[in-house]
């Protein structure tokens, strides 16, 4: 009986003569041996789970299939903060957005075509156009856009005036990611954060966990990403306030960073009327509260206090920043303390819970 696949009759006969006697063996034993050889190295190669390309020092496996379609995620960082900060800004640009060189800001992003590569973090700060007079939130029905062109005087290039009254808890925060989602849609930005400026912030530990947990937006739908990140805050740590007892099943992400994916910002930024009926007025604990309304499933991507910024009573200084010089501030990919605590006195009581609480 002959083997699938193989040829019989005279041409074949005439083949397997001129093969035995260029290497010695039946031409059936070699498709074996190839067979075997093609099927282990498949086998080896699936064995390897895929993973999307970074841009830092990796050494990608020879087996590892590439996703040739699959682009690095691009991320917005919306740094909050007001006209009169200019120094402030100043020093931000100095330290941790001079740390990187895949970092750009927003203007530069939005006006050329840049090149993902080089380009993974854009930036902006982002100021209330009003000190005076005007509505805190923006008004869709206004005759002019969200985000307006003010006068450059002090020539910094990378600000975005939101068409408000300057605030902190009455509209800035939604106006801002309903501007975001926009320009997102339209540029192929896949996450978008608010941040504030006296948050110190590790981007080479922010592109590790991009490479790792954040994916691009996908070339074709569905976009199931729906991420929501940050430092997490539940009830018990949401400061004993009345309203926390609505984080019945929910939470919320600390104020000082956190970020959503475009999918997810276009929901929070799509106006929807109940807006208003899910917010106590604090606005980082009323986008927990409408993320959390969201009717699908959501991916939550949970930070401890120091794996990616670092917020303080110092950071709010001056002085600290400018006495600035450990880079990554020997922080990067530590526990949160309070948790780490809580795990060593489990372990000490030996399972005895109630005297750790």
């Amino acid at each position: 009986m002959g083997m699938i696949g193989l040829a019989t009759g005279p041409e074949a006969i005439a083949l397997e003569r001129r093969w035995r006697r260029g290497t010695g063996l039946p031409l059936s034993v070699t498709f074996l041996i190839v067979s075997n050889i093609l099927s282990l190295l498949v086998g080896v190669c699936f064995n390897f789970k895929p993973f999307r390309p970074r841009l830092d020092k990796f050494q990608l496996d020879p087996c590892t299939p590439f996703h040739a379609g699959e682009r690095p995620a691009i991320f917005l960082l919306g740094i909050f903060s007001v006209d009169s900060e200019l120094h402030r800004r100043h020093l931000i640009r100095k330290t941790y957005l001079s740390y990187s060189t895949l970092t750009c800001s927003l203007p530069s992003f939005l006006s050329t075509d840049i090149d993902t590569t080089r380009c993974r973090i854009v930036y902006s700060f982002v100021i209330g156009a009003r000190t005076e007079g005007g509505s805190t939130r923006y008004n869709p029905s206004s005759a002019e856009g969200i985000a307006l062109d003010v006068p450059d005087k002090n020539g910094e290039g990378d600000l975005v005036y939101l068409n408000i009254k300057e605030n902190m808890n009455e509209g800035k925060t939604p106006t801002w990611f309903q501007y975001a989602a926009d320009i997102s849609e339209r540029h192929g930005i896949d996450y978008i954060s608010k941040l504030d400026s006296d948050t110190y912030v590790d981007l080479h530990a922010l592109i590790s966990l991009m490479d790792a947990d954040l994916p691009a937006k996908p070339a074709t739908e569905p976009d199931n990403r729906k991420r929501y990140g940050g430092i997490l805050r539940e009830y018990n740590t949401c400061g004993g306030f009345p309203y926390c007892k609505l984080l019945q099943g929910r939470a919320y992400m600390s104020g000082q960073f956190y970020f959503v994916s475009s999918d997810l910002a276009r929901f929070v930024s799509g106006g929807r009327e109940d807006e208003k009926a899910l917010g106590v007025g604090h606005e980082d604990f009323d986008f927990g509260m409408w993320i959390f309304s969201y009717p699908g499933a959501i991916n939550l991507v949970i930070l401890s206090t120091s794996m990616i910024c670092v917020h303080s009573s110092e950071t709010k200084q001056d002085a600290w920043w400018q006495n600035l010089t450990d880079v990554s501030l020997s922080l990067r990919g530590s526990r949160n303390l309070e948790l780490a605590a809580i795990d060593d006195c489990l372990s000490l009581r030996k399972g005895d819970w109630r005297a750790c609480v």
